[in-house]
C-alpha cells in the first residue's frame, strides 16, 4: 500500500489536473499506514509520504482548475 501512495502521489503532483490520481494517493496512503500502525507492512513512511503528496496533488490540482475556469480557459498553458 505504501509504495502504491507514493507512486501515486508522485504521478499525482507531476500531473496536477490529474485529481483522480491524487485522491487515490491519499487513501492509498490512509490504509497503508493504518497497515503499518498494526504491523503489517514496514512501510509506513512511504505510506505518510504518498499521503502527503496526495493532499499536495489535490490542492494544486484545485487551484488549477479554479485558475482555468477564472480565466475562461480550459487550458491553462495557453499562450493566447
Amino acid at each position: 500500500m505504501g509504495i502504491a501512495a507514493l507512486v501515486l502521489g508522485i504521478v499525482g503532483v507531476i500531473c496536477c489536473q490529474s485529481i483522480i490520481l491524487s485522491i487515490l494517493a491519499l487513501i492509498f496512503g490512509v490504509m497503508g499506514r493504518k497497515k503499518a500502525a498494526q504491523g503489517l507492512a514496514t512501510n509506513g513512511g512511504m505510506a505518510t509520504a504518498g499521503m502527503v503528496l496526495g493532499i499536495i496533488g489535490v490542492v494544486v490540482g484545485i487551484i488549477v482548475w479554479v485558475i482555468a475556469i477564472a480565466n475562461g480557459n480550459w487550458n491553462v498553458y495557453s499562450t493566447n
